[in-house]
């Protein structure tokens, strides 16, 4: 009974340590600005030139700032 215990333990343990890293990743990628998500995009081929031209146009007049 002892050693159920323990293992249970460990067990929610773990969990709570990988939920902790799933919330870090996805808390640092939505503070990612909206300029580097449109690079990495195109960087992985996802969007071709046009559409990473148009996008970074329209993130600057919504922005009302240059691209990086």
């Amino acid at each position: 009974m002892g050693s159920m215990v323990w293992l249970l333990g460990y067990a929610i343990g773990m969990i709570l340590i990988v939920l902790a890293v799933i919330i870090l990743v996805f808390q640092r990628a939505s503070r990612m600005p909206p300029e580097e998500i449109v690079r990495r995009r195109y960087a992985r081929g996802e969007i071709d030139r046009e559409q990473y031209e148009q996008m970074l146009e329209a993130l600057q007049v919504d922005t009302g700032r240059a691209p990086r």
